[in-house]
Formats: C-alpha cells, structure tokens, sequence
C-alpha cells in the first residue's frame, strides 16, 4: 500500500514537473511567427531575454507577427491583447516591457508594464527606438533585437538604481555660470557696440551697386554687351531641433500600459 501511494505522489510530482515546463514554453521571451529568425538566433535571443529578465525582475520580450489586424485595428491595442492573453510580465505586477513587429505594415510598438513605465520612459523608449530602427530598416532583424535587448538591459539597470532614462533636466548651476559670464562680458560687449556704432556712421555715404556697369569710370571703357552673371549663390539655413518637452516621465493610459510606435 506504502509503495502504490509513494508511486502514485512520485508520478504526481513528474506531472506537475511536465506542466509547469509546458506553461513555461507556452510564454517564451522571443517568439518569432513570422519564420524571419533562424532557430541558432532565437534560441540565443531567448536566453539573452530570459538572462535580462531575471537580472532585473522585468520581463522583457520580441514578438513578431504578420500582421497586427488579425487581433484589432491598432497595433497599440495588439501589443495590450497580446500582452494579457500571453500573460506576459514578471512578478504579481506583471511588469515587463513588448517590442512587437507588424511585417506586413513594417510597425512595431513598444508596450511597458508594471515596473516597465518606470524602467522605460516615454522619452526613454523613443532613445531605445533609435538603436534597433536602423537596422530593421536595413531588414537584419537578429542584430535589431540584440540591440533592443542589450540597450533595455542598461536602461533596466540605470532605473534600478535610480535614475531611468529620462528628458535631461536643466542644470540650474549651469544658468547661474552663464548670467555671471553675461554679466562679466557686457561691458567688453557695450564698448564694442559704441565703437562699430561710430565707425558705421563714417560710411553712410557707402551704396550698394545693383549692377556691375555702376562701377565702371564713364569714358574708361567700351563694352558691346553688357550683361551681369551671378556666380556663386549663398544661403542660410536654421536647423530646427525637435523638442521633447521638459515634463518626462511616462504616460500611462486606462490599461496600465505606455507605447511608442512608429514605422521602419
């Protein structure tokens, strides 16, 4: 009786072992639908994953598909329905952070988490963004996701000690060195003003020819034709640098997640 019932525990206890590890391969970190990744790069992508995952409690995660509008018409609201009927996420609070790529709109989106919208601010997934796009644009998918997965493992590292990746804050010491440069230059500046001021007033009489014939001594000499051509053309162009607010953080929406999504 001893040894049925000891059996019957054992087999229990094999089981159980055999459903946990089917429940765990049910919900890898790296799952490719598409067929883009060979199986060498995905088995190391994964356990590159799973390494980032469990070093910094934040589940981090690649999912490719062919097209997003099997789920719904946005690819935000795709990467939320993924992310809850996968049950992603590390820990009670389900945090992590999903990179999924559309292949047949060639978008992706960005989708945080729990601990995610801390890790991975809005401004922080835009810089995250910028280390996988060019090579997704250049279709070499296997270095894109070791660039994701390389650089959200330093931003993971940045947030868990304290300081995640955020829009640069003004360095009020810096204001007060440039007002004491300002202040200790003005007079230099003020002397030169007056001084270019009264060296301009002696050339009033200076005008500007519009013509190459308006400076040429009338009787010097005799041209048949008379034409004006322009050589060289100069123009000024102002760069225009995009701005992202002074605000930071992360914005979260009804569901508990933050995006950003884009095109490549």
């Amino acid at each position: 009786m001893k040894k049925r019932l000891l059996l019957t525990l054992l087999l229990t206890a094999l089981l159980c072992s055999l459903l946990a590890g089917q429940a765990l391969a049910a919900q890898p970190y790296v799952t490719d639908e598409v067929g883009y990744l060979s199986a060498s790069e995905q088995a190391e992508l994964e356990s590159l994953a799973q390494e980032i995952s469990a070093k910094y409690q934040c589940g981090v995660y690649i999912v490719l598909i062919e097209d997003y509008t099997r789920w719904t018409r946005d690819i935000e609201d795709c990467s939320q329905i993924l992310y809850k009927e996968w049950d992603l996420g590390w820990g009670s609070e389900k945090s992590g952070l999903l990179l999924l790529m559309s292949m047949t709109q060639r978008e992706y989106d960005m989708a945080a988490f729990g601990y995610g919208n801390t890790a991975f601010t809005d401004y922080g997934k835009e810089v995250l963004s910028g280390f996988f796009l060019d090579d997704f644009r250049q279709d070499d998918w296997y270095r894109g996701y070791l660039d994701y997965l390389y650089q959200a493992s330093d931003m993971l590292a940045s947030a868990r000690n304290g300081s995640p990746v955020d829009v640069p804050h003004r360095d009020d010491s810096g204001t007060n060195l440039l007002n004491r440069l300002l202040f200790t230059l003005m007079p230099g500046c003020m002397v030169g003003f007056f001084v270019s001021a009264a060296a301009k007033a002696k050339m009033k009489n200076a005008v500007e020819r519009s013509s190459a014939e308006e400076y040429v001594v009338p009787g010097s000499v005799s041209l048949y034709v008379q034409d004006d051509i322009f050589l060289h053309r100069s123009r000024s162009v102002q760069v225009i640098h995009e701005s992202h607010g002074s605000s930071g953080g992360t914005h979260v929406n009804s569901s508990g997640f933050s995006h950003h999504s884009g095109k490549f």
